[in-house]
């Protein structure tokens, strides 16, 4: 296209056309390195361009630290998606469409599995009752890889109850919760109830039991008390593992930790 707007050397228009001089190379270079803002991301995300979107996203991403970028770069440009669909601006069909392509770039972009991830604290993250987004939770997955976690990402839309039931099987070092409205942060302030209840009970027991341990082992004896011990902490680990609401989990959570010691 731009030869056909290079005039001839007495530098006469051609059909009307005014001048225009050639593109210097190193020019366009500078062009394509340029810095990609959050607002033309936003754009290509919402136009379904994955290739180019990931193209950015790469750029970003070696230029400066992961979560500095899902911070500022990626959040920045989901925040505009959302201002222009409420605005009318942009259609649901385009805002979903956004909130896909990231989606597919971003599993391009994440961290490579290793195989010491295997033996690495865990990390839980989920999206409480009712959250339908996963983006935040698929962002903050790559960030704590990347700091040396095993991640369990259960999705969005995960109750309370459940969500203890499984932290309190997994022994997880850190439990991360999203929510994307404000209505949702109110059921978001149960959560963290719900889940020290879940963790408390089997604490809780350890520091009432291991005291009263070593009187039960000589009062009764030790291959006794221990050989007891096991069998309480294998059905309470069972019964956690088939708990059907919080009450029964914490009330096997807290036999599991009598059990575990009395084993002391």
């Amino acid at each position: 296209m731009l030869s056909s707007l290079i005039v001839s050397d007495d530098r006469e228009p051609r059909s009307g056309l005014p001048f225009l001089p050639p593109v210097d190379p190193a020019a366009a270079r500078a062009v394509a390195g340029a810095e990609v803002t959050a607002e033309a991301f936003a754009g290509f995300l919402a136009d379904g361009d994955e290739e180019i979107a990931r193209w950015a996203l790469q750029r970003q991403l070696a230029a400066r630290p992961r979560a500095e970028v899902y911070d500022t770069f990626v959040r920045d440009a989901m925040r505009l998606v959302g201002e222009r669909w409420v605005a009318g601006r942009w259609t649901i069909s385009e805002e979903h469409l956004a909130s896909r392509t990231l989606g597919r770039v971003l599993a391009s972009v994440a961290p490579p599995d290793r195989p010491s991830d295997r033996a690495a604290p865990v990390a839980i993250l989920a999206g409480v009752a009712g959250e339908e987004h996963a983006i935040g939770l698929m962002a903050l997955s790559h960030v704590l890889r990347e700091a040396g976690f095993a991640v369990n990402d259960l999705g969005p839309d995960v109750p309370a109850d459940d969500l203890a039931h499984y932290a309190a099987r997994t022994e997880a070092r850190l439990v991360a919760l999203t929510a994307s409205t404000s209505v949702r942060e109110e059921i978001l302030r149960a959560y963290p109830v719900t889940l020290k209840l879940a963790f408390t009970a089997y604490y809780l027991a350890l520091a009432v039991f291991i005291p009263i341990s070593g009187w039960c082992a000589d009062r009764y004896g030790a291959r006794t008390v221990f050989r007891t011990a096991i069998v309480v902490f294998t059905l309470a680990s069972v019964g956690c593992a088939m708990a059907w609401n919080l009450t029964s989990l914490v009330a096997n959570r807290f036999l599991q930790g009598m059990g575990g010691a009395m084993m002391t």
